[in-house]
């Protein structure tokens, strides 16, 4: 059984190390990466992760025959009860582990509502024996003001008023680590800590906490396996993926091979994707080849956009009266046929105004077409 301890004042436990304690006479079957009835083509990646303590995943295997597999630390888990307002994925809030600070080792927040449970999944190798840092940075992004005085306050164009970097507010409580087949001990760890700065600064808070867990075990004592799977060397059909652990607990799935002949046109969308309004479907070719796609079908009907007028610009026309006159702050816009086009600017202000409005002549079709003048409200929402 893996011990967690969560962060704060908590009483120092003394585990027995991973590599200690015997494999487990049953365990419960690791999870695979795929799942029943996947299309498969090309070169695809299988992660299996073990569920059990000391009970290692082996052996991957494509209908019956090993395939060379790397082993992996498994995934790790940081979680935490979310306070406040919670967090917003707009806002790019994000966390880095020891010394994966890259842009691409990120792990950002998603959309967490106050009051729920959050975890964040990463590779199980970046941590280590011993001292562990996790820093939590809190993001931003740009909110409309109309304080001056806010940090980072700057004026917009054409007066649609003004903006401001606003850091999202939130609070983390009852934060932990797990990896399986290692303890975490955070009791260094605050148990609760509010990120944010008010709006753009009104009141002070963290932007950025370096968190410790001291680790007892070696990460990927428990381990998994992933392997590129190059299913070109299959045959199109159905095969079955499986992955067994020291203990013999074994999972398999499904799946359906279908890559196209050598030299044949790369569909999008792809083999068993779910679409549902306008979709583009798209034919290519490897880039450098001499040959090209000769035709495109849907159901052995040949697939053709619908007929537009040629390139170009149209313009929409419209008066607009003195009085009551269009401001740019409330980002009014025109749909036609469906596309937006923003108004932009103020009109009417000192009396009657003509308004030209232009847009590419593709928005437009043969036949009926529907223009809607459309106000906005002051966040442009």
């Amino acid at each position: 059984m893996a011990l967690l301890l969560v962060a704060g004042p908590a009483t120092t436990l003394s585990p027995t190390l991973a590599g200690a304690q015997a494999i487990p006479t049953s365990g419960n079957a690791p999870l695979i990466s795929l799942s029943n009835g996947q299309n498969l083509e090309g070169e695809v990646p299988v992660v299996v992760e073990p569920v059990t303590e000391n009970d290692s995943v082996t052996t991957l295997a494509v209908d019956g025959d090993r395939i060379g597999a790397d082993k992996t630390a498994g995934t790790a888990h940081f979680a935490f009860e979310m306070g406040g307002n919670g967090t917003e994925a707009r806002y790019r809030n994000y966390i880095t582990v020891n010394g994966h600070t890259a842009d691409a080792d990120r792990v950002y927040l998603p959309d967490i509502p106050g009051g729920q449970v959050g975890t964040l999944d990463f590779p199980g190798d970046w941590l280590q024996p011993g001292s562990n840092t996790i820093t939590v940075q809190a993001g931003a992004n740009w909110v409309d003001s109309t304080t001056k005085t806010a940090v980072g306050y700057e004026e917009l164009p054409n007066g649609e008023g003004g903006r401001c970097p606003n850091y999202d507010d939130y609070a983390l409580s009852s934060i932990s680590l797990s990896l399986l087949g290692v303890v975490a001990d955070g009791e260094q760890n605050l148990f609760s800590y509010s990120f944010g700065d008010g709006t753009c600064g009104s009141s002070a808070k963290l932007l950025k906490q370096a968190l410790t867990f001291v680790i007892s075990g070696e990460p990927g004592s428990t381990s998994g396996l992933r392997a590129d799977l190059d299913t070109t060397r299959l045959t199109n059909g159905t095969h079955t993926v499986s992955a067994t652990t020291q203990s013999g607990a074994k999972t398999s799935v499904t799946v359906d091979v279908n890559n196209s002949p050598v030299g044949a046109a790369v569909v999008t969308p792809g083999d068993g994707a779910r679409i549902r309004g306008t979709r583009p479907v798209i034919a290519a070719l490897p880039t450098g080849g001499k040959d090209h796609v000769e035709s495109l079908a849907v159901d052995d009907k040949p697939a053709e956009n619908a007929e537009a007028l040629a390139t170009g610009t149209a313009t929409l026309g419209l008066r607009v009266e003195a009085g009551n006159s269009i401001e740019a702050r409330y980002q009014n816009y025109a749909l036609v046929n469906g596309h937006r086009v923003d108004l932009g600017g103020d009109y009417g202000a000192t009396g009657a105004e003509d308004v030209r409005l232009a847009f590419p002549t593709r928005f437009l079709h043969l036949g009926d077409n529907v223009v809607e003048v459309r106000t906005g409200d002051y966040n442009g929402t």
